[in-house]
């Protein structure tokens, strides 16, 4: 089975295995639509034709050509459950994990097969989320999968999982982790950061005209304000500030911005604005997004410029 698409990083990313990645990209599809389930729809009153015989469905309703009733499948989930970043990444990826889980197994499993959770902490320290790993990778029989949610860790296993044969469906999208190697066994659960920055510069630049701030230019200057990590650098690749460059937008360099409740990014805001910037993007989430539109807010430029963010914010 082959996986394509085009990204900024000017190639495309393919993934060639088995029948593992096909239960696991169903399963992966089973736990994000279980947790989005749609509304309800009143259908109208006008006769229908009769329908074929019912084939049994997994939760989303994609027919199941096998029944493997009895069996079981452990997903594999490792994240920041204490640490710093707990309470952003850790107990709500979890959580929701979980709901996913008890609600396709009360409808079954997927085809038959029941779901179990498996949880270990990694703080999203790098030592921790690789030795977590290969606790998982020594168990029998291996993991099919495993979950992770920080770039560190999609950068340090990507070597180990095409090694392993087993499938990291990552959060932490880093163009590194996904790309190197082309045909790796890392699949982003959101398009890759460099991506998602270079498509908010294509929108940008295809309706600067009416969403320009009052007094702006014709010519567009991004700041880009990101964590102090492999995440927070993950928008300004190498390719994407070449997408930047080809649609005539400049880039200024990134500004760091520490991970603590308590930061004050008046001096990276500073810095961008007095270079021109009137645009803000932020590679970064919670508290940290609402630090850097307070103090927008508070330096009065907030209307001044075009403010955006990579998925997570």
């Amino acid at each position: 089975m082959r996986i394509g698409g085009e990204s900024t990083m000017g190639k495309a990313v393919s993934i060639t295995t088995g029948r593992p990645l096909l239960v696991t990209l169903l399963l992966l599809f089973a736990l994000l639509t279980a947790a989005c389930a749609p509304i309800a729809i009143e259908e109208s009153a006008a006769p229908r034709a009769e329908e074929p015989a019912a084939v049994r469905d997994v939760p989303m309703g994609i027919a199941c050509e096998n029944n493997y009733d009895g069996a079981s499948l452990t997903i594999y989930q490792q994240a920041g459950l204490t640490g710093p970043l707990s309470t952003l990444m850790g107990s709500g990826s979890v959580s929701g994990t979980r709901d996913a889980v008890e609600q396709i197994n009360a409808q079954g499993g997927v085809c038959g097969v029941m779901l179990e959770m498996r949880v270990e902490d990694t703080q999203y320290a790098l030592e921790q989320e690789v030795g977590v790993y290969e606790q998982f990778r020594a168990e029998t029989p291996k993991p099919v999968f495993v979950l992770t949610y920080s770039s560190a860790a999609t950068i340090a296993l990507k070597d180990r999982v095409v090694e392993d044969g087993i499938v990291n469906l990552a959060s932490g999208v880093n163009a590194m982790g996904l790309y190197n190697p082309s045909d790796g066994f890392t699949v982003g659960t959101v398009p890759i950061y460099s991506d998602q920055f270079a498509g908010f510069l294509q929108f940008v630049h295809d309706n600067w005209a009416d969403i320009r701030p009052e007094g702006a230019g014709d010519d567009i200057t991004v700041g880009v304000v990101g964590w102090a990590n492999a995440f927070g650098a993950g928008a300004t690749t190498p390719e994407a500030l070449a997408f930047a460059d080809s649609l005539g937008i400049t880039v200024l360099p990134l500004e760091a911005q520490p991970i603590d409740p308590a930061t004050d990014v008046t001096g990276q805001l500073q810095n961008l604005l007095v270079n021109g910037a009137n645009v803000i993007y932020m590679q970064s989430l919670s508290f940290s997004i609402t630090q850097v539109i307070g103090t927008l807010h508070a330096l009065g430029f907030y209307d001044r410029v075009v403010v955006g963010s990579v998925n997570w914010g």
